[in-house]
């Protein structure tokens, strides 16, 4: 007889007749290949002589009295192999649709307590399956999560199937096999007893191993500059995280293995899991889209990860450990959506690695399971939904399977499925497993939580083309020849930073161009009226939205719609800002249609690069004293941009000189000043007979002032106010022409 743990014992204090807590799978096999033909009665002997091979499979669970001690496994003395094989056959038509809502039907049945906590089905009549020989054979695996996890592997199918058709020759148990004797209540309250005598003795201990544990970690954490943890991310409140049903819906995708493995090949570093959460994350990015409920942040997932080798793999067992991964459903480009998984995933396993995962195990040891089952149970009646606490969206789990043929009483598998159980707040799970060349996605929801579940097999295929067809351009995208439509590169000598007088002056003239944006008002108001499109307007380094208020306002009185970039101060350049800019231009674009950004210093630069990714989305782009070119140079600020942003800065696409110096491929108008104290001037003069669609027009004005200076404020009001179909450059007329040159 053996104690669970804590881990295992809390998926039983977690299940409940909505939420059953055990594992599924099903394998289909085609009888006809057995050389010495295939009978329920062979496959029943096959099995009978293996089950030796997995003590769980005669254990039964034993309760302590009043729940005071974690639960027992004992070999069950009145185990009966018949009641645990079921053999029945597939309604008509017998097609793929009935044998999926059978499946259904059956996992979602919760297992019977009182025995050993496994069930296999053999279900036959598999008559009009696509892709099935006509007498295939389906077998479905239930198998409680609390004995799967660590000890049994794979279940019964890990004992059951066999690497050649001929099964291995396995003798039958003997019938006076040992069994444990289940103790009395009397004896389970002296075992709760003397375990909570000695805790004390073993948290020492524990004390001692978590210290040791957070000084390496800390140590880790600072050599290897790893910035925040995984777990810092915050999974968005979405409609997957409410309260489950007893229903499910359950939905199947198989791709070639190959394909996979090709995007994985044209990615270097990258992973076949790497891949899959990939595909899973745009896909629940398309689904959420389609249902209207796509949020800002990017959704979380958890999904096991590799992070244990060598002398901790075999202290203790375990290979696998349930890290936070961000989606990145935030981002619409595949292949940035990509990287940003990629990145997460890296961060989980180093973070993981740094601090042990099983010091909360090992803590929850010393918990009264009493009050964990209680408190559990009372949280799962009384804390609504919306109460939860989110530490993911949902769970992906990637299994490998075998790609070479196994047998089943010489019974060839031809498929393979899984499926996991589904909690409340924790949204759908995504099982993926791969056989023979091919790569299942075996997705598990409640229809209260995920509507329309069938739908979400499109998504895997529509995202699955996507990165294909990414991965297919990167390879063979050749440089675009120059024409008027597309912008060539930016060419500049070396430029240095303005004058530390200019510099000094920033803070004196500011408050001078303040006022004159109220006195000019009455010559602003004869600027040309806008057609109502929206205007975005993005802050510049350590600026917010309060710093382009005026702007706005001003462009609101010229019959424009304005709106800010809504990510409080800007700090320089985030996976988040960026994923969140990219949300909130496509909700404008989605509401008003093309949208024109003016974005000032820093935020001209993220206006460009918005332009770049989505043309389609950008009418007009205004820059306010944004660089464009030599950016290492070209700023008396870049010191304080290094300091706050850290080491990393370089590989940020703000600070990229090669990036930066390719203006956007709409009509893009640089505004500069000859006394910019901030930004030197040459590197935001663009040369419009190069890029035929780009402009520089100069003002007099600080760089701090450029968003309510009424010089940069009349010339804003001119450029928005071109048709967006026939564009033409800034002209100076009339009076104008003491006040602004164009280049």
């Amino acid at each position: 007889m053996r104690q669970l743990s804590t881990t295992e014992a809390s998926f039983l204090v977690a299940a409940s007749p909505k939420t059953p807590m055990h594992m599924s799978g099903m394998i289909i096999v085609d009888p006809s290949t057995a050389p010495d033909g295939f009978s329920y009665e062979s496959a029943r002997k096959v099995i009978e002589s293996r089950l030796s091979l997995l003590k769980t499979s005669r254990e039964r669970l034993v309760t302590v009295p009043f729940e005071l001690d974690l639960p027992y496994m004992a070999m069950d003395p009145e185990f009966d192999l018949d009641y645990h094989l079921r053999y029945i056959p597939l309604p008509k038509p017998g097609d793929w649709e009935q044998l999926l809502a059978l499946y259904n039907r059956l996992v979602r049945r919760p297992l019977d307590l009182n025995r050993p906590l496994w069930e296999l089905y053999f279900v036959k009549d598999l008559d009009n399956v696509a892709d099935v020989p006509k007498g295939s054979l389906a077998i479905i695996q239930k198998i409680h999560h609390s004995i799967v996890d660590r000890r049994s592997g794979g279940g019964i199918f890990s004992v059951i199937f066999d690497l050649q058709p001929e099964a291995a020759k396995t003798p039958l148990e003997k019938e006076s096999r040992e069994v444990d004797k289940i103790p009395s209540e009397l004896e389970l309250l002296a075992r709760s007893y003397l375990s909570l005598i000695f805790q004390p003795f073993k948290l020492t201990r524990l004390f001692t191993g978590t210290a040791q544990s957070f000084f390496r970690a800390g140590a880790k954490l600072v050599i290897d500059q790893m910035g925040l943890p995984p777990f810092s991310y915050s999974a968005p409140k979405i409609l997957f995280n409410g309260r489950v049903c007893r229903n499910r819906n359950i939905s199947v995708k198989t791709f070639s293995l190959d394909t996979i493995k090709n995007i994985k090949k044209a990615i270097p570093g990258s992973t076949v899991n790497d891949v899959v959460l990939a595909i899973c994350g745009g896909a629940m990015r398309r689904y959420l889209m389609k249902q209207g409920e796509l949020p800002r942040k990017p959704l979380i997932a958890t999904a096991p990860i590799s992070i244990w080798s060598g002398e901790k793999k075999r202290k203790t067992g375990r290979q696998l450990a349930g890290a936070l991964v961000s989606l990145a459903t935030n981002l619409n480009d595949p292949m940035g959506r990509f990287d940003a998984i990629f990145k997460s995933i890296r961060e989980s396993k180093a973070y993981h690695k740094a601090i042990d995962a099983d010091l909360l195990t090992d803590y929850n040891q010393y918990i009264p399971f009493a009050i964990t089952t209680l408190a559990s149970r009372v949280t799962a009646q009384t804390v609504p939904a919306s109460r939860f606490a989110f530490r993911s969206n949902l769970m992906i789990a990637n299994v490998p399977g075998p790609q070479v043929p196994i047998y089943f009483a010489g019974a060839k598998a031809l498929f393979t499925i899984g499926s996991s159980p589904i909690m409340d707040g924790n949204g759908p799970v995504i099982n993926v497993q791969s056989y023979l060349g091919k790569m299942t996605f075996c997705t598990t929801s409640c229809p209260d939580t995920m509507p329309n579940a069938k739908t979400f097999p499109d998504s895997l295929q529509e995202e699955l083309d996507a990165l294909l067809a990414a991965v297919a351009g990167s390879r063979t995208r050749k440089p675009a020849k120059p024409t008027e439509t597309i912008c060539k590169p930016v060419h500049m000598a070396v430029v240095k930073p303005p004058s530390k007088t200019l510099l000094m002056l920033e803070f004196a003239r500011t408050p001078w161009e303040m006022g004159a944006h109220y006195f000019a008002r009455p010559v602003l108001s004869l600027a040309p009226k806008g057609d109502g499109h929206m205007v975005m307007a993005i802050p510049g380094f350590l600026a917010n939205d309060l710093t382009t208020k005026a702007m706005r306002m001003y462009l609101n009185r010229c019959g424009y719609k304005t709106s800010g970039w809504k990510q409080g101060t800007n700090y320089g350049y985030s996976d988040e800002i960026g994923g969140n800019l990219v949300w909130w231009v496509s909700k404008l674009f989605e509401k008003h249609g093309k949208i024109s950004l003016v974005g000032q210093s820093l935020g001209g630069v993220y206006a460009c690069e918005l332009a770049r990714m989505y043309p389609h989305m950008v009418r007009f782009v205004i820059t306010l004293g944004s660089p464009y070119a030599d950016i290492e140079n070209a700023s008396n600020v870049m010191w304080l941009y290094k300091r706050i942003n850290g080491a990393d800065h370089g590989k940020r696409f703000d600070y990229q000189p090669q990036r930066c110096q390719i203006p956007p491929p709409v009509p893009t108008t640089s505004i500069y000043s000859k006394t910019d104290g901030i930004i030197t001037w040459r590197s935001s003069d663009l040369d419009k007979h190069n890029n035929r669609q780009c402009e520089s027009v100069e003002i007099l004005g600080s760089h701090i002032g450029m968003s309510f200076n009424p010089h940069s404020l009349w010339v804003v009001a001119n450029r928005l106010a071109q048709p967006e179909d026939d564009w033409q450059p800034f002209e100076p007329t009339g009076r104008e022409k003491y006040f602004y040159r164009n280049r």
